[in-house]
């Protein structure tokens, strides 16, 4: 289930409104995405009584000191930030690590998967950086032969741009990517013809 359909739901049980406001990420350029920035306005004390912000999603294209000034205008209005840690708020936080390195060891071993490429988030982005770094860790305490690393791409690079075609025959080559907004993992099994 969506994190939002579940908290909406929540709010509907307990009679209580339930605003999103579907800003995108804060000056991000990529598909004029900042022109929706501006809906942020009307998150303040005057129309809510507390917020909850996705914090990490919301920096993925300014750097975390702007992400805490975005975060430190809302005051005096109480919230409660995702994944990114503001001083003076309360934090949800879920453990990206140990989840990439479970699908990385699912991968490797009940998928076969030998060549494991990845796309990164961005530095600012602290799930992202857990989750690359939880790549990283099950390569290295992979078996000698058992899986290597294929490349590694910033996530401006994009899916489109992995030639996986050229992995054929190496073991089943799997793509991982660090950011939510790209849908699923991809595996290739050998048997697939190329493209």
């Amino acid at each position: 289930m969506n994190l939002w359909t579940a908290l909406a739901g929540e709010a509907a049980r307990a009679g209580v409104s339930f605003f999103i406001f579907p800003g995108g990420r804060l000056d991000s350029l990529p598909d004029s995405e900042y022109l929706r920035n501006s809906i942020y306005r009307l998150a303040n004390a005057e129309n809510l009584d507390s917020l909850i912000s996705w914090g990490s999603s919301l920096g993925g294209a300014v750097t975390i000191g702007e992400l805490e000034k975005f975060h430190h205008a809302l005051d005096p209005l109480p919230y409660v930030t995702i994944a990114h840690k503001m001083a003076g708020s309360p934090r949800v936080e879920f453990d990206a690590y140990t989840g990439m390195k479970t699908l990385m060891h699912h991968f490797i071993k009940v998928h076969g998967a030998r060549k494991i490429a990845f796309i990164r988030g961005p530095s600012s982005h602290l799930s992202a950086e857990d989750r690359f770094r939880a790549y990283e860790d099950a390569l290295a305490e992979a078996e000698p032969g058992e899986a290597e690393p294929g490349e590694k791409r910033p996530e401006s690079a994009g899916i489109r741009s992995f030639p996986m075609d050229r992995w054929r025959g190496r073991g089943d080559p799997a793509l991982l990517k660090a950011r939510d907004w790209y849908r699923g993992v991809i595996l290739i099994p050998s048997w697939v013809p190329a493209i």
